[in-house]
C-alpha cells in the first residue's frame, strides 16, 4: 500500500531530474491516481487503527482493572424507579446491599455470604427448568382445570 504511494513519488522525482534546470515545472500529476493513492492510505490507517484500538484495547483493560480479576462487583441491579436502584456488591467474599439514588450510595445492610450464595445458586438453574414465575403460572393454570373437571 506505501510501496505505491512511495513508486508514484520517484516517478515524480525521476521526472523532476529528467526536467531541465531552467525554471520548468514538474508535469502535472494525474489528480485520479493521487486521490486513489490517498483515499488507500487513508484506508489503511483506518484499518490499522481499528486493529490496535480492537485487539491492544482489550490489553489495555486488563491492565487497568488488575489483570481481569476485580475485587468489587455488582453481582445484580434492580431498578426502583427512574433515578433510584438497589444493588447487590460483592466485595471481596462480602455481599453488601446498596441504595443508589441521583446523587448519592447508601449501604443498606451488610447480608450473609452463605445465604446469598445458596440464592444465588439457586436462581442459576438449568434453561430446561422452569423459572418461578413460570411455575406459579402453570400451577395456576392445572387448579383451574382440575376445578373445572
Amino acid at each position: 500500500m506505501l510501496s505505491l504511494l512511495f513508486r508514484g513519488w520517484a516517478v515524480a522525482l525521476a521526472n523532476a531530474e529528467a526536467l531541465p534546470e531552467s525554471g520548468s515545472e514538474l508535469p502535472p500529476l494525474e489528480l485520479g491516481w493521487m486521490l486513489f493513492q490517498t483515499l488507500l492510505v487513508l484506508a489503511g490507517v483506518v484499518l490499522l487503527a481499528y486493529i490496535l484500538l480492537s485487539w491492544g484495547g482489550k490489553r489495555l483493560l486488563k491492565l487497568r482493572d488488575g489483570g481481569g480479576q476485580r475485587s468489587i462487583s455488582i453481582v445484580e441491579r434492580v431498578s426502583v424507579d427512574a433515578r433510584k436502584s438497589l444493588l447487590l456488591v460483592k466485595v471481596a467474599k462480602d455481599y453488601f446491599l446498596l441504595s443508589n439514588g441521583e446523587k448519592d450510595l447508601t449501604i443498606l445492610s451488610k447480608l450473609n455470604t452463605e445465604e446469598v450464595e445458596q440464592v444465588l445458586s439457586s436462581n442459576n438453574k438449568p434453561s430446561g427448568e422452569p423459572g418461578l414465575f413460570l411455575k406459579k403460572l402453570l400451577d395456576r393454570k392445572a387448579t383451574k382445570e382440575k376445578e373445572e373437571s
